[in-house]
């Protein structure tokens, strides 16, 4: 990380490529050293914004501290969030990572950069993720200003973000079964319900429609009304990417009545995008009268990467064993990289201890291709994950993927 001559000596000599500087910062964050955070402060204090990749990386890490050293690192970023000089697409990983550090003292100083006019754009997307991270349903000023960009605010994708910033500043309420609060939860959901029915932006209505699904998972009395009107809106809908997000918020929210309706949907498109949206509703509602006809789309060869995996993951929630095999077979034929990196991210979805045999005879054959070898050792450690989600979940969850830098990218697309 900070090219030392140590660390120039470990990679053959010369200067530490810059990627690899990043991925160095990354790894003493998730690491978790509480000495660590000094360094990660020196790295971004001293190093130019054209070596964006590095800053960002430091900055991210500071984000992934817990225990006593997350006190120092938090009042750095606060400090930090003030810098009007700081590259813009570096700026705007501040507020994210004050929002996974978890002190919710830094709501304030997030709210005054999100409603600032000076504010860069990415960098008041990332502010409205922190809020929704980090701000309680008893602090008006924030619904106010969320509720108010939604309204009038000229970024689509900032929003789009505020919704579900809302979505989950309800939901901890709700979870925490905080009270005194029962009229903000009544405004949240006729906001979501109108902007699903009459939105004041037709691109409104999928994000309301998601939120509404994270927000009511733990809102119970806030089901009925919206439920009802993703129902509505999903069955009225023509616009096929609009139809997705109103079927995955039915899956979300576990609305058990769909399952039949949703698979026909599935089986009656040509639609990949939307095939594969459906396929992953289906498996949040459990709905193993589908497994067939998923199991099957796995082993079609023609089907894109992103389309198997949809479908594998629909099999994942599903807990559906019988996949297993079915992707074993695929993984043995497989001749693409994507391909190979579908299947070994679908068996690790579904997770089943019985892959690890097959898997490691296919690792062991030198018969098989090297690409097929290799991806069977990659299933064999996604299955054998030590942790419920995948291990870069921490840097992707709640993480502005508008402001995009080259080493935040490759992380989140490994694997």
């Amino acid at each position: 990380m900070t090219n030392s001559a140590e660390g120039r000596k470990l990679v053959g000599g010369g200067d530490v490529p810059q990627l690899v500087r990043a991925f160095g910062a990354l790894s003493v964050g998730l690491i978790d050293d509480p000495n660590s955070v000094k360094s990660l402060v020196d790295v971004i204090e001293n190093t130019k914004d054209a070596e964006r990749d590095l800053k960002v990386a430091a900055i991210v890490a500071l984000g992934l501290v817990t225990g006593p050293a997350q006190e120092e690192s938090y009042h750095y970023l606060v400090k930090k969030l003030g810098d009007d000089k700081l590259d813009s697409i570096i700026a705007s990983y501040i507020p994210t990572s004050l929002g996974k550090l978890g002190n919710d003292a830094a709501v304030p100083d997030l709210l005054k950069v999100f409603v600032s006019k000076d504010t860069d754009v990415f960098v008041r997307q990332s502010a409205a993720i922190g809020i929704g991270q980090l701000a309680s349903l008893r602090q008006a000023e924030v619904l106010k200003a969320l509720k108010e960009y939604i309204a009038e605010g000229k970024d689509q994708q900032t929003r789009h973000f505020c919704f579900i910033s809302l979505a989950q500043i309800g939901r901890r309420a709700a979870a925490d079964n905080l009270d005194g609060v029962e009229s903000a939860h009544q405004e949240l959901v006729k906001l979501f319900g109108d902007e699903i029915k009459k939105p004041s932006s037709s691109a409104h209505r999928s994000w309301a429609a998601l939120a509404a699904a994270i927000y009511t998972q733990k809102y119970a009395e806030g089901q009925p009304q919206l439920v009802e009107r993703i129902r509505d809106a999903w069955e009225k809908e023509n616009d096929l990417s609009y139809k997705s997000a109103f079927g995955l918020a039915l899956g979300i929210l576990h609305i058990e009545d769909m399952g039949k309706k949703l698979f026909e949907d599935f089986q009656g498109t040509k639609d990949a995008d939307h095939k594969g949206y459906t396929a992953v509703a289906l498996g949040f509602l459990t709905y193993t009268d589908a497994a067939d006809a998923l199991r099957q789309q796995c082993q079609i060869k023609s089907v894109t990467p992103t389309y198997r995996l949809q479908v594998a993951t629909g099999l994942g929630l599903m807990g559906d064993a019988q996949a297993v095999s079915t992707l074993i077979e695929t993984l043995q034929t497989a001749e693409t990289l994507g391909v190979s990196s579908a299947v070994a991210k679908a068996l690790g979805l579904i997770g089943d201890t019985e892959a690890v045999a097959p898997l490691k005879d296919i690792a062991l054959d030198k018969s098989k291709q090297d690409i097929v070898r290799a991806f069977a050792c990659v299933a064999l450690g996604i299955v054998c994950e030590k942790t419920d989600l995948p291990w870069n979940a921490r840097i992707s969850a709640n993480n502005n993927y508008r402001a995009r830098v080259p080493a935040i990218d490759e992380v989140l697309d490994i694997l």
